[in-house]
């Protein structure tokens, strides 16, 4: 049940459109990133009897040594796209889920935490030396249940995120605090004169939490969604 695995990459990236051209300052004179990516994880999924169907771990620990990396800072005056000399990127994923049965019910759970430590090394005796790169959380954590009965399933979703730093100086103005957001959605799968449907109800940012993922563009607040898919 358990399987090991490990790679290495270099992988080229040239600059987009978007890039040198898409923003407040434009910057056609940016250089190709380049990445040396090294990763080595796990998985183990048992099957079990009782309560539970099964439980499956996965974990992924990862270093990227990368080369004229290409950052998009945005802003609203003077957003734009820049290369970041020398950065290391010291990275660790983890997930765990399950599945129970609680006749007449199934019951999902799953949960991720990323731990990603991207530091600019590209002068020593530079002040932003091994200072975290803009937008660039430390921790972040997903859940995600769900319950369902037949053609009906009720989902919810958090997402967790530590503070990061909007720009790489890392100064206490930069700091953006952390957040919690909550989804939760309904769904209905079925057929209709043996046409595949799919109808969906909910909310995004459940309990309309204030929080910004850029500095100065706040996220919406609480918001209702309906979907209907029919394959034909």
């Amino acid at each position: 049940n358990l399987q090991l695995r490990g790679f290495y990459k270099y992988i080229f990236r040239a600059p987009t459109f978007n890039d040198q051209y898409y923003g407040f300052s434009i910057n056609p004179e940016l250089r190709p990133e380049l990445t040396k990516q090294y990763d080595l994880g796990l998985s183990y999924l048992k099957s079990l009897t009782g309560l539970f169907d099964y439980l499956g771990f996965t974990a992924d620990a990862y270093y990227n040594n990368i080369t004229d990396k290409i950052i998009n800072i945005p802003s609203l005056y003077n957003g734009y796209a820049r290369n970041t000399g020398k950065v290391e990127v010291l990275g660790l994923d983890v997930g765990v889920k399950t599945q129970a049965k609680l006749k007449p019910f199934t019951v999902t759970l799953a949960a991720n935490y990323t731990f990603q430590q991207a530091q600019n090394v590209t002068d020593p005796a530079a002040a932003i030396y091994l200072n975290q790169l803009p937008y660039t959380p430390k921790h972040t954590v997903a859940i995600n249940a769900g319950i369902s009965k037949g053609a009906f399933g009720l989902y919810y979703n958090q997402v967790i995120s530590s503070s990061r730093y909007f720009d790489n100086d890392n100064l206490p103005a930069d700091y953006m605090p952390a957040y919690s957001v909550g989804d939760a959605s309904i769904v209905y799968k079925g057929a209709v004169n043996r046409f595949p449907v799919s109808l969906s109800g909910g909310f995004n940012n459940l309990f309309n939490t204030n929080y910004m993922m850029v500095q100065s563009y706040p996220m919406p607040g609480r918001s209702f969604i309906i979907s209907f898919q029919i394959t034909i």
